[in-house]
């Protein structure tokens, strides 16, 4: 028994020394855990104190902005103010500068329909007047072309009357100087007597031309030549451009060329005639 108890006091002795070593363990490991809780602890406050100090920070931060965006966000207020009285400033010039053109406009407009009225009341009355003057132009061209015709008529009773004169003129000159220039002086004064628009300025011119050859004859019966035809028409020519002159200008321009020419053609025919006359000179006088 005592053995028992001996093994049982070393079973308990080791039991004890388990137990003093589990604890000691034990302890241990709590001192440690405890250590580790500690650091861990210090490590917490010290991320506290660090994400506090960040949140303070941010805090700031925000603050600042917020008073920043506060201030910025007044600035605008204030700019979107002035804009908007700069706005109803110039929205007012330009209703005010609107109305100012609206009323030029209408008073141009007023002014643009009365110029258009007064062009439209002249174009009338110029149209009136142009159309009178057009029939005043064509009763004058009328007229002028009648006057003309009259010219023409004449002249050619002229030519017709100077055709006969020198035919008698040749068939008097085989009787004498004389008898041919008294027939030159009968012919034109009937023919000056019966045509109506030849006038005093023809009468003369024929008086001229027929008392030219007259003396001419007188003096020298030899110098018969020397009366040609251009003499006359140049003797006539004035009577017919007074008769031509009183017609409208523009109108009766190529009818008066017309008359210019007339003498021309009496010059030349004259010519024959007065060729006619010499070759009736040259040959004797019949008794």
């Amino acid at each position: 028994s005592s053995k028992s108890i001996k093994n049982d006091t070393e079973e308990s002795r080791k039991t004890s020394e388990e137990a003093v070593s589990r604890a000691e363990e034990a302890s241990r490991a709590a001192k440690e855990a405890a250590e580790e809780s500690k650091r861990t602890s210090l490590e917490a406050i010290s991320r506290a104190e660090e994400i506090s100090k960040t949140i303070k920070d941010d805090t700031e931060e925000s603050r600042k902005a917020s008073e920043e965006a506060v201030s910025r966000a007044g600035e605008a207020s204030r700019a979107a103010k002035e804009a908007a009285e700069e706005s109803k400033r110039a929205s007012l010039e330009a209703i005010s500068t609107a109305e100012e053109i609206s009323e030029s406009a209408k008073e141009t407009i007023v002014t643009w329909a009365t110029a258009s009225q007064e062009v439209i009341n002249k174009s009338r009355e110029a149209s009136k007047a142009a159309k009178e003057a057009a029939g005043i132009s064509a009763r004058a061209s009328q007229e002028a072309i009648k006057r003309a015709e009259e010219v023409s008529k004449s002249a050619k009773e002229v030519a017709e009357a100077s055709i006969r004169a020198a035919k008698e003129a040749t068939e008097a000159s085989k009787k004498g100087a004389e008898e041919a220039t008294e027939a030159w002086t009968k012919v034109f004064n009937e023919l000056i007597a019966g045509t109506e628009g030849i006038g005093k300025m023809i009468k003369q011119a024929a008086r001229r031309t027929a008392e030219a050859p007259s003396r001419r004859w007188q003096e020298d019966e030899s110098k018969t030549g020397e009366i040609g035809p251009k003499e006359v028409a140049e003797t006539l020519t004035p009577a017919f451009e007074q008769m031509t002159s009183g017609a409208e200008e523009t109108d009766l321009k190529e009818k008066k060329e017309e008359a210019q020419k007339t003498p021309m053609s009496i010059e030349s025919r004259l010519e024959s005639l007065t060729q006619m006359f010499a070759a009736g000179k040259d040959m004797p006088a019949e008794e």
